[in-house]
């Protein structure tokens, strides 16, 4: 038997109550499959960073068992068909730490957990513009920049004309292997 940590999300549909119970369900179904010194931690109820089957928070468990290596499988197709799991982490551990009290995270949902964000006069700002210097120009840019310059005002200069274009229209028609 191996040592595994087994990390849930829970859906956040589940009411306070239906969260220990749905734990006690897959410790149900570890005992179940054969694990043994199964220990739970209730991380409680968290914000998620990214939305995940469309929720944006979860409760949160890790879960440490020892398992037989064969019995894997198993326990992740049944996680993955729970409907109630939105999201799971099975890893192999050689000496799995289990807390002696398991206590919740500060929820992101309370403010008044966090320290206030104080900005110190100590800090300054100078303005960016001081601080870069402008590099200088290679001569070689410059005659390129002017070489590019004379050519658009070439192009500007010459006008088109109608009878020109009907002109060669025309000559072009009357060609003998112009075929239409």
């Amino acid at each position: 038997m191996q040592k595994y940590d087994l990390f849930l999300i829970l859906s956040h549909n589940l009411s306070e109550t239906e969260s220990p119970a749905k734990v006690e369900n897959i410790k149900g179904v570890l005992t179940a499959l054969g694990a043994e010194d199964i220990k739970t931690a209730d991380l409680g109820r968290q914000k998620l960073a990214y939305p995940i089957k469309g929720e944006r928070a979860g409760y949160f468990v890790n879960v440490f068992f020892s398992l037989g290596q064969d019995k894997v499988d198993t326990l992740k197709k049944t996680l993955t068909l729970d409907n109630e799991v939105a999201r799971y982490m099975l890893s192999l551990k050689k000496d799995v730490f289990v807390p002696t009290e398991t206590s919740a995270i500060t929820s992101v949902f309370d403010k008044s957990s966090r320290p206030e964000k104080t900005y110190g006069e100590h800090r300054t700002y100078e303005k960016v513009a001081e601080k870069t210097e402008k590099a200088p120009e290679k001569v070689e840019d410059k005659v390129e920049k002017t070489e590019k310059v004379e050519k658009v005002e070439k192009v500007e200069k010459k006008e088109i004309n109608l009878e020109d274009i009907n002109k060669k229209i025309d000559e072009i028609l009357q060609q003998d292997n112009f075929v239409v």
